[in-house]
């Protein structure tokens, strides 16, 4: 019930999903790729590869820089599958899926070493081209970026801006006090994340961890082209339930009644 209510309570939930605009779908398809994904580590289940797939489809055609995350989940689905006996392959574990990740990530990576240089000058371009407006929501001024090397310096400052900005001392309006506030939500939720995976049983964290760190890994492929607060907040709507479910995931008092039921269990045998 907390959870429900953090999410639906949000700023950007309340501003930005009741209309017409491309977020809210993300946010589904994103859910449902997450959703899938968790069915095929939890109950094994195949059908829900095409689910995947599906969703993957459905937020990249509705925004083409969407594709990499789907990359992201595909591969981080295989990583999880890899640490536990997966369905159909009885007893196949990491030496069996590790040649699949190994590919998939050489490809990948000769794929970002050829385009590296391009991928450099497009993350330049369209930044320099966003702030050239000068908004009053505009929290970065135009960069300028050399190499590879360039852009992963500066990727600190472009994410833990994109996460939170404003910051009080900008120029706000009163509507600016609101995405403060939804960024103070955010840092804590963030915070109970990590306090959780630290007190989850060691057979939870592994879905929880993809969840987390895919939530990381969407918001860092927004934050590379967002240079205003504005289009931050709407950007934060499809990644906002991987946040709440890794914040809500572990339950002091679910893991107390865990751990009593499986004591009684043992003193019955």
């Amino acid at each position: 019930s907390k959870a429900m209510l953090v999410y639906s309570l949000l700023p950007s939930s309340i501003c930005f999903t009741a209309i017409t605009l491309r977020e809210p779908y993300q946010l589904l398809f994103v859910n449902l790729a997450i959703y899938a994904a968790l069915k095929i580590f939890l109950n094994r289940s195949f059908l829900h590869w095409l689910v995947m797939i599906f969703a993957i489809l459905g937020f990249s055609l509705l925004h083409h820089a969407l594709f990499i995350f789907g990359f992201a989940i595909g591969i981080t689905t295989l990583i999880m599958l890899s640490r536990s006996r997966y369905k159909g392959f009885s007893g196949v574990k990491l030496f069996f899926l590790a040649p699949v990740i190994g590919l998939l990530v050489f490809l990948a990576i000769s794929v970002f070493s050829n385009k590296s240089g391009k991928l450099v000058d497009a993350v330049e371009r369209f930044r320099n081209n966003a702030s050239s407006s000068e908004g009053r929501t505009q929290y970065l001024d135009k960069i300028d970026l050399k190499s590879i090397e360039d852009l992963l310096l500066y990727s600190p400052k472009i994410f833990s801006h994109y996460l939170f900005e404003p910051m009080p001392w900008r120029n706000l309006s009163g509507v600016d006090y609101a995405a403060i506030m939804e960024n103070i939500v955010r840092a804590w939720l963030i915070c109970l994340s990590l306090i959780g995976l630290r007190k989850l049983p060691a057979q939870n964290i592994s879905p929880v961890m993809f969840v987390f760190i895919n939530y990381f890994i969407l918001e860092f492929i927004w934050s590379m082209g967002t240079v205003n607060w504005g289009t931050a907040l709407r950007h934060h709507i499809p990644s906002s339930g991987l946040l709440v479910i890794a914040a809500f995931a572990y339950s002091r008092r679910k893991t107390i009644r865990i751990r009593s039921e499986s004591q009684i269990a043992s003193n019955v045998t």
